[in-house]
């Protein structure tokens, strides 16, 4: 059984039993964990879209490797490729 199952099993024992208090306090702690993996989840779509979109890296503004360039890696970067975009 997943502490996933055994966390709802323990929840729906304790609402049979008639534990308001801990039923909802078991209820936020399932609810949080699946928001807090949700949102993971969903940052990590948002990295690869952003550090791996091939319009940032012409810009120098990412480096396809999950970083964004600035400072001395937008100039080591720039070094690197040659590329000059003066329309930036």
């Amino acid at each position: 059984m997943s502490n996933s199952e055994e966390a709802i099993r323990s929840m729906l024992d304790n609402m049979a039993a008639g534990n308001a208090a801990e039923v909802q306090a078991q209820f936020n702690d399932i609810l949080g964990q699946r928001i807090n993996a949700d949102l993971d989840q969903r940052r990590t779509e948002m990295a690869q879209n952003i550090f791996n979109n091939p319009e940032m890296i012409k810009m120098g503004l990412a480096d396809g490797d999950e970083k964004v360039l600035d400072g001395e890696d937008y100039a080591e970067f720039q070094d690197q490729s040659g590329d000059e975009n003066e329309n930036v």
